[in-house]
């Protein structure tokens, strides 16, 4: 084990910076039109890996002989990651700007400037490139552009095909989720509708046994922000269900349990309803936002016990209705009917507000 020891300055900020700089020059192989290759030894004496991914190659060098270049090589390897986690792209440009930085940074330093002044310019040049770079920025206008675009990130023309169509038919806001798929293809699905996380409460209310799916359609809605578990809670949204043509109710709650749980498959399986039931599995904040958005897809009322409201005084105007609702043990999806298309573009803006009004730097 290394003896402890402490390093002051010169010393320690020579050693970072030599660090720093190995790391660096390692990636800026990579950078630029001819990518250059990096070969990575494997531990088990098998043929050299050969890497031309930034990130990848950080992720590989785990650690410096000497301790005090090290800690450098781990901040720019810690950039570089965090870089590729946010955008997927651009990890060799980040390095090499980094390191340019940190250059002149010393050689100020050097020369007798004041660190944290200098921290405090770079805060203000990172916002005026950020400003800089969009006014240059030249805006993608069709599915082509897309596709060029998803190619130029990863060298896939088959992939960045399939990329440029599937953003050009979601937009920037689309959700996508990737899934391993064994097969010699690339595959896509759309889903309509939004996506949320969450679970079928019993699977006595499957209704699709090879997808061990509950669905439903044209079904009323009732959002309740808590938990339910008597039958005073079910009652009373029941019969308000009971006395509708369709009889189908979708309830979604925090937590769904016990006799009232039990009344409902019972109202399921005796055929005397169609009911989908759903608890949402986010943390609590998160949660929240998941019931104003689809208060925006239904129509209906957020009923929280926090504000007095319980479901046994729920009323028809507090049901909302969805043209379709899935839910499986993961997830549940809900589509808006068309009389909500207003509420859904609006909710949609104030989230687009919420983001815009965040730190240039978040």
């Amino acid at each position: 084990m290394p003896t402890p020891a402490v390093l002051h300055t010169p010393y320690a900020e020579a050693g970072l910076k030599r660090g720093f700089d190995t790391m660096a020059n390692v990636l800026a192989a990579t950078l630029g039109p001819t990518q250059g290759i990096v070969l990575s030894e494997q531990q088990n004496g098998g043929p050299p890996e050969i890497l031309a991914d930034a990130a990848t190659i950080a992720r590989r060098i785990l650690q410096l002989p000497e301790r005090a270049e090290d800690v450098g090589a781990m901040l720019l390897r810690n950039l570089v990651w965090r870089m590729h986690l946010r955008a997927g792209d651009g990890c060799a440009t980040a390095a090499v700007l980094a390191q340019s930085i940190l250059a002149q940074a010393h050689r100020y330093k050097a020369g007798g400037a004041n660190a944290m002044l200098l921290r405090r310019g770079l805060d203000k040049a990172l916002l005026a490139a950020d400003r800089a770079l969009q006014d240059m920025a030249q805006p993608v206008e069709d599915e082509d552009d897309l596709t060029r675009v998803a190619e130029t990130v990863t060298g896939e023309p088959e992939l960045s095909l399939i990329l440029g169509e599937m953003f050009d038919i979601l937009g920037p806001d689309g959700h996508v989720n990737v899934q391993d798929f064994v097969a010699p293809y690339l595959e896509r699905e759309y889903q309509e509708g939004g996506l949320f996380t969450g679970r079928l409460v019993s699977p006595y209310l499957i209704t699709e046994p090879a997808t061990r799916r509950a669905g439903i359609s044209e079904s009323l809605v009732a959002l309740f922000a808590g938990n339910v578990t008597s039958i005073e809670d079910v009652q009373p949204l029941l019969e308000l269900a009971a006395g509708q043509k369709a009889r189908k109710i979708t309830l979604i709650a925090h937590e769904i349990k016990g006799v009232a749980l039990n009344m409902l498959v019972a109202n399921q399986q005796q055929k005397k309803l169609a009911i989908v039931a759903v608890e949402l599995r986010r943390a609590a904040g998160k949660r929240e936002t998941d019931f104003e958005d689809l208060a925006a897809l239904t129509g209906a009322t957020v009923i929280n016990p926090a504000l007095g409201r319980t479901l046994a005084n729920i009323t028809a105007d507090d049901l909302g209705t969805a043209r379709r609702v899935e839910a499986d043990a993961d997830s549940v999806v809900v589509v808006a009917g068309a009389e909500q298309a207003g509420a859904v573009r609006e909710q949609i803006q104030t989230l687009q507000r919420r983001l815009s009004s965040l730190p240039e730097t978040d």
